[in-house]
């Protein structure tokens, strides 16, 4: 039997989506250690890890993710290893701050976003209001964008035609005045159901056109949008009110969260820089290190 199998067998909790994606990661790490029958990566010498790891184009936090669990599995020593995933994050992050300062060099910048906002506004495109809005508003990530419009179905009927155990809506809480309930996003065990009021006029106009009890967002097939492919619904929806998105990587919920933040860190508004820290659901210390220009 493979490590790899050996491995996952052992851990009853993880859900089919993980292993998937360890195994392959683990392929990977038999084409560039070329690994046969013979031979284990839990056995492999660290200093010939480390050595192969330095000339692979892979993603190295990904390969030495797997590497560390395959040898904890097998109770080899990881400090070494440990070690040097540290040296790679902070190798990481010193790269993202330097594509971060060209991307917001270059692109899209805070009056861009507003701008485009009016322009959704003035041209009745409803779909696209709601969605840059709530990105540049609640500073949500991708997951949080999977949205029930909630109108005249209750939380357990929507629940069971949705087949859901919980989900993000947004809601009627009386005229004039909408919520909007994140019940799924990625640090929600650390920080909680968040829930946010809208009065916006036109974001209460725009929800009141769209499909009632139902995702908001939804590609041409009338599917809902993941969070895997919200990234290219985001570009594709955004790309026609700004001539400067013009590639894929150009405008994400990322990018857009960057924008936000180094404006307000241009302003010395630190209490919008909170807001947006609290918004998203992370730390000063993961705002600083992943989102910051400075």
């Amino acid at each position: 039997m493979k490590e790899i199998d050996e491995f996952l067998q052992s851990k009853t909790e993880l859900v089919e989506k993980s292993k998937i994606t360890y195994r392959n990661t683990y392929k990977k790490l038999v084409e560039i250690f070329k690994i046969d029958k013979r031979k284990r990566i839990s056995n492999i010498l660290i200093r010939d890890i480390i050595k192969v790891l330095e000339k692979t184009e892979y993603d190295k936090l990904s390969l030495l993710k797997v590497i560390i669990m395959l040898k904890q599995f097998k109770k080899k020593p990881i400090k070494q290893l440990n070690k040097y995933r540290d040296k790679l994050f902070k190798r990481n992050e010193k790269e993202k701050k330097a594509v971060l300062k060209e991307t917001l060099n270059d692109g899209l910048t805070f009056d861009d976003l507003n701008n485009m906002l009016n322009d959704m506004k003035q041209t009745n495109k409803y779909v696209e209001y709601i969605l840059l809005y709530l990105l540049i508003n609640f500073n949500v990530r991708n997951t949080d964008l999977i949205i029930i419009n909630k109108v005249d179905m209750s939380l357990k009927e929507l629940k069971k035609k949705f087949n859901l155990k919980e989900f993000n809506y947004i809601e009627k809480v009386k005229d004039g005045e909408y919520r909007y309930i994140r019940n799924i996003y990625k640090t929600k065990e650390q920080y909680g159901i968040k829930k946010h009021l809208i009065k916006d006029e036109f974001f209460i106009e725009a929800m009141q056109t769209i499909n009632k009890d139902d995702y908001i967002f939804k590609n041409k097939k009338d599917n809902p949008i993941n969070r895997d492919t919200m990234n290219k619904f985001i570009y594709y929806e955004l790309k026609p009110f700004n001539k400067k998105i013009v590639n894929y990587g150009d405008i994400n919920q990322q990018i857009i969260y960057k924008i936000l933040l180094s404006h307000y860190e241009k302003l010395n508004d630190n209490n919008k820089v909170k807001e947006l820290r609290a918004n998203r659901g992370h730390t000063a210390t993961i705002q600083e290190s992943y989102y910051s220009k400075e």
